[in-house]
Formats: C-alpha cells, structure tokens, sequence
C-alpha cells in the first residue's frame, strides 16, 4: 500500500504542478479539492491498467515502462536537438506517442522490445510539428 500511496500522490503532486495556472490557483480549498481529483483519477487509470491481462511479470514490466519510456525519450530528444521545440509541442508528443504506443500494444503483433524506438519516433515527430506550427 506503501508503494501505490507514493506512486498515487506523486503522480497527482506532478499534475497539479505542471498542469494547473499558478495565477488562478484558486483558495487552498479549491486546490486541495483539485488535488483530490487528480489522485481519484490516477488511481483509475492505475487501477484500469492493473486489470489488463499482461502475461508473465518480467515481460510485463518491460512492456509497460517500453510503452512510456518511448515518448519521454522522444521529449528529451526533442528539447534536446529541436530548437523550435515548445512546451505545446512537447506535451502533445508526450501524449500522442503514449496513447499509440497504448494502441500498438492492443491492436498490433510488434514485439514489445520496439516500443521504445516506435514511441521515439512519434513523441519527436509529432512534437516537431506541433513546435512548428503550435507556436506561441
């Protein structure tokens, strides 16, 4: 319980920091309540995750860190050598590498071993368009 306590509160810690509008943060109610809702949903999507049949424990742990590391590499690379790169773009890529990795982990036979380079290819890919034509 120790674990997923940490994992939940981390992950709605992370999204309240790096998602919400520090100007309208709203009253320490309002931000606590938000708080809340960020874990109830991580829990969720953790939870949804948790049913899904993955076969054996070692392949499974690589496939779900193979499915995200992709995209956050994809980012990495993208702040690194893209100078047009923004935060829009790099956001997008993050998420629309994950949900198609998400995708060709449900609908496709590739093998998870080239999750992380197919993720790479779209988190920097869409990232470079979305920098491009995105920007602010």
């Amino acid at each position: 319980m120790s674990n997923a306590s940490g994992s939940l509160n981390s992950l709605a810690s992370s999204t309240m920091i790096d998602l919400s509008d520090h100007k309208a943060a709203g009253t320490s109610a309002q931000q606590l309540r938000r708080s809340r809702y960020a874990t109830l949903t991580w829990g969720l999507v953790l939870g949804a995750l948790g049913l899904a049949r993955w076969g054996h424990v070692l392949e499974a742990g690589l496939t779900v860190a193979s499915i995200t590391y992709g995209g956050l590499l994809g980012v990495f690379l993208l702040g690194s050598w893209n100078r047009r790169a923004n935060q829009t773009g790099a956001l997008l890529g993050l998420i629309v590498a994950i949900a198609s990795m998400i995708a060709v982990w449900r609908f496709t036979p590739l093998a998870f071993t080239w999750y992380v380079l197919v993720g790479t290819l779209i988190a920097f890919g869409t990232g470079s368009l979305a920098s491009l034509f995105l920007s602010k």
